[in-house]
């Protein structure tokens, strides 16, 4: 299914290796990157400007997921120490569901004194994206 305009992310699932994040407030997958490795020398030719030359490295970070929800302490108490496994997301509104083996480097607990508690999780996604 194509993105739309109008399209939000109420409805978007993840989960941990069966454990589910349960209240999401938030979700970013974000440093999906690839080095760019130079290719100019002193001998680069075929354009007007002298412009630089790049090839893609081979290899590509998929970044890490962060993730906001209420705060359940008893529904995630698995998560600290918890090993590297398979992460789902499900984007609300889409036909496909993306997944990666992933660990959790941070978590960040918020109790405000008269707002709603909080926990941010962050996994680092440690090998390919897969979608299917």
């Amino acid at each position: 299914m194509a993105l739309t305009a109008t399209d939000t992310g109420y409805g978007t699932t993840i989960a941990y290796t069966g454990h589910p994040f349960a209240e999401i407030l938030s979700l970013e997958w974000s440093g999906i990157s690839r080095e760019a490795i130079e290719t100019s020398h002193m001998g680069t030719t075929g354009s007007t400007t002298n412009a630089k030359t790049y090839i893609a490295a081979d290899l590509y970070d998929a970044g890490e997921i962060t993730v906001e929800c209420n705060l359940d302490d008893v529904a995630i108490a698995w998560l600290p120490t918890a090993a590297a496994a398979t992460t789902t997301i499900n984007f609300a509104a889409q036909s496909s569901t993306w997944a990666a083996t992933c660990f959790a480097t941070n978590v960040d607990v918020s109790v405000p004194l008269d707002d709603r508690m909080t926990i941010s999780v962050t996994l680092k996604v440690a090998g390919e994206i897969t979608v299917v």
